[in-house]
């Protein structure tokens, strides 16, 4: 892989404790700000940071990962043991994913 882009926070944002206190409001901040040509992929990192509600209202031109959606597919491949995992992630990518729709994509 390679890195293309990457994106954070303010340094007085990074510490273990105040993620927890930043809205989705603030990752949708720097997911636009975010250069996303020439990547294939974005990550979005950090359990703590609510990133399924940016997911699903945030279209951008590649698919876009973070840590709950990745615990998600996993939950999903363990609860659906005969379904292959790569159908799995393109059934949760998908742009009318039922997760979508609840976190209140327009």
């Amino acid at each position: 892989f390679s890195l293309t882009a990457v994106a954070g926070f303010p340094q007085e944002l990074l510490d273990t404790r105040s993620i927890y206190a930043l809205r989705s409001a603030a990752a949708a901040q720097v997911l636009l700000t975010l250069d996303v040509s020439g990547c294939d992929a974005v990550l979005l990192s950090g359990t703590g940071l609510p990133t399924l509600r940016v997911m699903a209202q945030r279209a951008l031109p590649v698919p876009v990962l973070s840590s709950n959606l990745c615990l998600a597919w996993a939950m999903r491949c363990c609860t659906h043991p005969g379904q292959a995992p790569a159908a799995s992630l393109a059934t949760l990518l998908a742009a009318d994913a039922p997760w979508r729709r609840a976190m209140g994509k327009a």
